[in-house]
């Protein structure tokens, strides 16, 4: 079970800025990561942000078309559900570049780049820490089951459909 709290304060239409948390009570033990974001448009530039989960600068190329950098943060876990009573723990930043092109309501996005401090940990379930403030694992002596995963080149491809926000807007 878990939960994100965002408070957002917009003082101009092109500009806002957001902070709150998100807590999870995951396989490993309870964590809490305190996040702070902004969104900026200004000219053919966006930013935005909710750190340290992601972040995104982007530049609008065409009206189609925009070329962006970015980093995701990721650390979750499943269940491994092969009969041996275990749980992984994925942890990976990805940074890289990635193209996104609008066709309507949908948006088709190319990413390319690369994941730093990937590790994808087995571990007994049970086996947990005690608390988790983003990266900041409190007295955790767990039990590693497995070889860690090297860092590498992460690619992938994605395309969304956009539900309209604003009714009055024409693509």
């Amino acid at each position: 079970m878990g939960g994100l709290a965002l408070i957002k304060y917009s003082p101009k239409a092109n500009f806002n800025y957001r902070f709150g948390f998100y807590a999870n009570g995951d396989l490993y033990a309870p964590m809490v990561v305190p996040i702070f974001g902004i969104y900026l448009l200004k000219n053919k530039w966006e930013i935005t942000s909710a750190l340290p989960i992601n972040c995104q600068i982007g530049y609008q190329i065409h009206p189609k078309v925009q070329l962006a950098f970015r980093f995701d943060g990721i650390n979750k876990s499943y269940l491994v559900n092969d009969g041996s009573n275990s749980y992984m723990e994925k942890v990976n930043n990805e940074v890289g570049a990635l193209v996104r092109y609008a066709m309507g309501k949908f948006q088709f996005q190319v990413f390319g780049g690369y994941g730093i401090g990937r590790s994808f940990r087995t571990y007994v379930v049970g086996d947990r820490f005690d608390f988790a403030l983003s990266a900041i694992k409190i007295n955790n002596n767990r039990t590693i089951l497995n070889e860690d995963f090297n860092d590498g080149p992460v690619f992938r491809t994605s395309l969304t459909f956009r539900f309209p926000t604003n009714p009055k807007q024409n693509d």
